[in-house]
């Protein structure tokens, strides 16, 4: 089993415009925020063995996550981190797009 890192949008701290284009699934946006931080926050660790079984704990599992802070199903424009590889997922309408390594 691997821990990922669930990293979820701060709602309060950017405009409806942003929060529209990351709860979209843009790859291109949440790189961006990502990199220049403040925007996503750490919520949660899930102990899983591939990124559908992280999906499913996060939504219908709840009592298999490792709250940090606020922690809400996940959802498209949430990013999941491998902490093993640090490479991050964006979670998309359907399925999952790779970020890349985050620091």
């Amino acid at each position: 089993m691997t821990k990922y890192l669930i990293k979820q949008v701060q709602h309060d701290t950017i405009g409806d415009d942003t929060a529209f284009n990351l709860r979209r699934g843009s790859v291109e946006k949440t790189k961006d925020a990502l990199r220049d931080g403040g925007i996503y926050r750490d919520s949660a660790y899930i102990l899983a063995d591939n990124l559908d079984e992280v999906f499913e704990i996060g939504n219908i599992h709840h009592e298999y996550v490792e709250r940090i802070g606020k922690f809400y199903s996940i959802s498209v424009g949430d990013v999941i981190v491998n902490t093993e590889t640090r490479i991050a997922n964006l979670v998309m309408p359907i399925g999952f797009s790779e970020l890349g390594e985050v620091a």
